[in-house]
């Protein structure tokens, strides 16, 4: 659609199916196909919004806790002092955080299921279960989507606070995939100096999977675009659109077009 708007996009039948699916959370359209995109969480765990002001990057944070909302799950939405994702703290499936008290309560919630999931996949790594076989069993775990406002806050904030707990982030987020647990967050690529040097924040990127809002992609410094020629690469581009990176998958979606989150 030339004007894609959440209210359409949740009405797809191909949108249904993807968010009934435990592999897939659909985020946006290929720009290429039209076709519902969904981010692949087979091979998701930590999924970073890069973007600067006014490229779309906290509708695309909204999008992605819609959509997570059509899910049978749980979610965790670790907002900044902005409160910009407030208006989902009463949603029946979102434990809130916003401030140390209720970020550390929360993370002293999930370690339990962290550990026994970890315990888990580490037994069926043994058995030498593949992996697929080790995702198809996660999946009858209730998942976690995790959603971090604004990691230039996030990171300082958890290394600053009183209560530890960056030691135990940067433990959970070293784990890697394949917890049925989703971490989600944004920030600004010129902006990345009040995270950058910190664990937790070098570990999320180190997975260099997420989206590029609005051109520029070159200048990403955590994903890959080998597939855009050097000039697409140095191109501005439209609010609202993402390059997605370099994959394995030939047939991989390159573009995402965001639908505007306003329910």
């Amino acid at each position: 659609p030339a004007k894609p708007v959440w209210s359409l996009f949740e009405e797809l039948e191909d949108f249904g199916k993807a968010a009934a699916d435990p592999a897939l959370l659909p985020v946006g359209y290929n720009g290429d196909s039209a076709d519902v995109y969904s981010i692949p969480l087979r091979h998701t765990y930590c999924w970073m919004i890069w973007g600067g002001k006014r490229t779309g990057k906290t509708n695309l944070m909204k999008v992605c806790i819609q959509s997570a909302l059509k899910k049978d799950c749980r979610i965790g939405i670790l907002d900044s002092p902005e409160g910009l994702y407030s208006a989902y703290a009463e949603e029946e499936k979102v434990s809130y955080a916003a401030d140390e008290e209720s970020v550390f309560n929360f993370f002293a919630g999930m370690t339990p299921v962290f550990k026994e999931r970890n315990q888990l996949k580490r037994r069926m790594a043994s058995e030498d279960m593949e992996e697929d076989e080790i995702f198809a069993r996660m999946a009858q775990e209730t998942p976690w989507f995790i959603f971090i406002a604004d990691m230039a806050w996030f990171a300082p904030f958890i290394y600053n606070a009183e209560r530890k707990m960056s030691g135990f982030m940067e433990n959970i987020l070293s784990k890697g995939e394949l917890h049925n647990i989703y971490f989600i967050s944004e920030i600004d690529p010129d902006n990345t100096s009040p995270a950058s040097g910190y664990g937790l924040y070098e570990s999320f990127i180190g997975y260099k999977t997420g989206v590029h809002m609005g051109g520029h992609a070159g200048d990403n410094p955590s994903l890959s675009f080998e597939y855009l020629s050097y000039t697409e690469q140095m191109k501005a581009g439209k609010a609202g659109t993402g390059q997605l990176p370099d994959s394995e998958d030939e047939n991989a979606a390159r573009k995402l077009v965001v639908p505007l989150a306003r329910r």
